[in-house]
């Protein structure tokens, strides 16, 4: 039997921009960084949010919480429109 892979980061579409309130009140996971509003816009990270989500234009609101047992959770809202990502997502 193989031993489990470790996890160091998840992440998680939300809709609303609801979901790091509602995970952090119900489970107290600790807020460490943002929201953050990113877009292809940027220049420092254009390229590499286009490759990440195969989109030309896209924004979203970002933000990263910790669990008690430290595993990082990345949120996202995409503010640009619903169907953003890959098609195997």
């Amino acid at each position: 039997m193989r031993a489990p892979a470790p996890i160091g980061h998840i992440g998680i579409t939300c809709r609303r921009g609801r979901g790091c309130r509602w995970y952090g009140l119900v489970l107290g996971w600790e807020l460490l960084l943002g929201p953050l509003d990113k877009s292809s816009d940027d220049s420092h990270l254009s390229d590499q949010i286009r490759d990440a989500f195969g989109e030309p234009n896209i924004s979203f609101r970002q933000a990263y919480l910790l669990t008690s047992n430290e595993i990082t959770i990345e949120f996202f809202q995409f503010l640009t429109h619903g169907d953003i990502g890959y098609e195997h997502f």
